[in-house]
């Protein structure tokens, strides 16, 4: 596990400061942590943890991982959020490695599903390269980082 600064090499998509988002505290965020034992590990020791995960068209799922290989460990967000200490106070970073214009409309759809049963929608950032695919993100609420 890797820790790292999270707002000084990641700008907030807008490069204008947000008045609507509540900045967090801390800086220093729990990096990769994808799995249930990291999550649990971690969560009580820093206000922010960042993941990774890929949205599986064909299972119609989120999992978490790296890589969209990783989908064969079934972990999905939604099983992960369900193993971290509850309730769920921790800033997530949903770092999304294959977000798409084509997959984001449905992606919001399964995360807003996610967090609004934890309460925690306003907790979250995506990121992802695409800047058209995180514009549609950005339209739904979800607050979103380049």
């Amino acid at each position: 596990m890797l820790i790292f600064t999270a707002f000084s090499i990641i700008l907030i998509a807008s490069c204008e400061r947000n008045e609507s988002f509540e900045y967090p505290t801390s800086k220093y965020w729990a990096h990769c942590v994808s799995n249930v034992d990291l999550g649990r590990k971690t969560a009580p020791l820093f206000e922010g943890l960042e993941v990774d995960m890929n949205y599986c068209e064909y299972q119609d799922k989120i999992f978490m991982g790296h890589d969209l290989r990783d989908t064969i460990n079934g972990l999905t967000f939604e099983m992960w959020l369900d193993s971290l200490p509850q309730p769920i106070t921790n800033r997530l970073w949903l770092d999304f490695k294959n977000l798409t214009t084509e997959n984001a409309t449905r992606v919001v759809e399964i995360i807003l599903a996610a967090t609004r049963r934890h309460g925690i929608t306003d907790l979250i950032m995506v990121e992802q390269e695409d800047v058209e695919a995180l514009q549609i993100v950005k339209d739904s609420g979800i607050h979103v980082i380049l």
